[in-house]
């Protein structure tokens, strides 16, 4: 059986149980009230009689008032008997000058006992509904009690067309409640059907079907959860389709950066083994066999590098770090090797005295050593390569600037991904493309943030920023 037809079948049987409870029971009730509503009239009015009773003739103000509320007048002396009977009602002319007994001996008893009106739907061998209120001068206890009451009989063909009514209504409520109870199953159904469509969607491939999020109830929640977890899976789709293009790029990009060198080294050595080198030649094969090696060398610790980078898994040694005597310390290391390749290596002086960083000074020579390496590639022949820092807000910013080509802006992005080769100044493209994607890491590794830049001249300015610490003194951070 469908969701709708069950949810439609529970709500007429609820509808059925409830309407017809109401049916038997909101007639019978709106009945009790009418006569109840009827009897504290006729006590209020028998009240107001009780007091006008004792200064005038008995009898006029008896029938005055049952002929103005078209109800009938007993009245009763202290010992409940019965003096006077004002009506044409058979059962009441009897009472004549008897004790009252039963129910109506206890509402003239509540009346004299509360000292006012007090009303009752007397059901015994009268069938009325009466109100009685006790007679008394002014600062006297009561002498006696005046009844007025009036026969249900006569009332019960306006009781039963209240009775009709309020039954007509009743089914007429049912029939709307049954029919919003179809309506509502319908809109139920429908905003089901469109999360169970958009499920099946996404189970057969189309993670793009959303469902629309109506309302703020609990389908409505279901529609924004259906919804969040759509696009998470479709996020990880894409993301799983990217990581595997990326796997088949870096699997591509290893194998041609390794087949260059492991070729070179394979070549020159056979050619060593098999004596075809000159003795003469012989010491330059040695040096092309050791270089390359040393590329492959890189290479590899590159890739390790930035494997373990991307996987979370690189050991930072975390230290407080002074930056221009760690500028000038790189410097003196890397000054020398890049002066026997016809590059100058130029250390600004600083601006202001020195700041300090919480950073792996390791990390950060391999950070400064690849964006150098990366200017003296891209930068002509002779040219030097300058090395700045400055303070940006509460940052520290290293600056490598090349007098290179420099990098368009459509390609400021892309440099720092992995195996990206810009082409250098005589258009060809060197080195794995892995350098300045480890810089990138390292540098978010530490807090940091990476960047490129025009250099004022022309050429390319690279930088790093760091967190500054705050100064507290000559010898060290706060």
């Amino acid at each position: 059986m469908r969701i709708s037809t069950r949810l439609l079948l529970t709500y007429l049987l609820a509808v059925a149980l409830v309407g017809g409870a109401l049916t038997l029971a909101v007639p019978r009730l709106v009945r009790a009230q009418l006569l109840r509503s009827t009897a504290d009239q006729l006590a209020v009015r028998a009240q107001d009689a009780g007091r006008r009773l004792l200064r005038v003739p008995r009898t006029a103000v008896l029938q005055f008032t049952a002929g103005v509320l078209g109800a009938d007048a007993i009245l009763v002396d202290s010992n409940l008997r019965v003096v006077r009977v004002v009506s044409d009602y058979p059962p009441a002319q009897a009472l004549e000058g008897a004790t009252l007994v039963g129910p109506e001996a206890q509402l003239v008893r509540r009346a004299l006992g509360e000292g006012h009106g007090v009303g009752a739907v007397l059901s015994g061998r009268l069938g009325v509904v009466a109100g009685a209120a006790p007679l008394a001068l002014p600062g006297g206890p009561p002498v006696g009690a005046i009844v007025l009451f009036q026969a249900v009989e006569p009332l019960e063909p306006a009781l039963r067309q209240t009775e009709r009514l309020v039954a007509a209504w009743t089914v007429a409520g049912l029939v709307a409640a049954a029919v919003l109870a179809s309506l509502m199953s319908r809109m139920i159904v429908r905003r089901l059907t469109a999360v169970t469509e958009a499920a099946r969607a996404a189970a057969e491939g189309d993670l793009t079907r959303r469902v629309p999020e109506e309302g703020a109830d609990e389908l409505a929640d279901l529609a924004r959860s259906f919804n969040h977890m759509a696009e998470r899976v479709q996020n990880l789709v894409e993301g799983l389709r990217r990581s595997e293009a990326l796997r088949r790029d870096l699997i591509a990009s290893i194998s041609h950066e390794l087949r260059t060198p492991v070729t070179s080294v394979r070549g020159f050595a056979e050619a060593l083994r098999d004596g075809v080198v000159p003795p003469a030649e012989r010491e330059r094969y040695y040096g092309i066999i050791a270089a390359e090696s040393a590329r492959l060398s890189r290479l590899i610790q590159d890739l390790f590098d930035l494997a373990r980078l991307e996987a979370g898994q690189l050991e930072l040694r975390m230290q407080p770090v002074a930056v221009d005597d760690w500028l000038r310390a790189f410097a003196d290391r890397a000054g020398p090797v890049l002066a026997q390749s016809g590059t100058v290596l130029v250390l600004e002086p600083p601006p202001v005295p020195g700041p300090w960083i919480y950073a792996d000074p390791e990390r950060l020579d391999q950070v400064l050593h690849n964006l150098v390496e990366n200017a003296v590639r891209h930068s002509p022949p002779g040219e030097p390569v300058r090395i700045d820092r400055v303070l940006d807000g509460g940052e520290v910013r290293i600056r490598v600037t090349d007098r290179g080509p420099g990098v368009p802006p459509e390609e400021r992005d892309r440099i720092w991904q992995r195996f990206y080769q810009a082409p250098g100044p005589d258009g060809r493209k060197g080195g794995a493309g892995l350098g300045l994607s480890i810089v990138k890491s390292i540098v978010e590794a530490h807090g940091g943030r990476v960047g490129v830049e025009p250099a004022p001249g022309g050429g390319a300015r690279f930088w790093f920023a760091l967190p500054a610490l705050p100064p507290r003194g000559p010898h060290g951070p706060a």
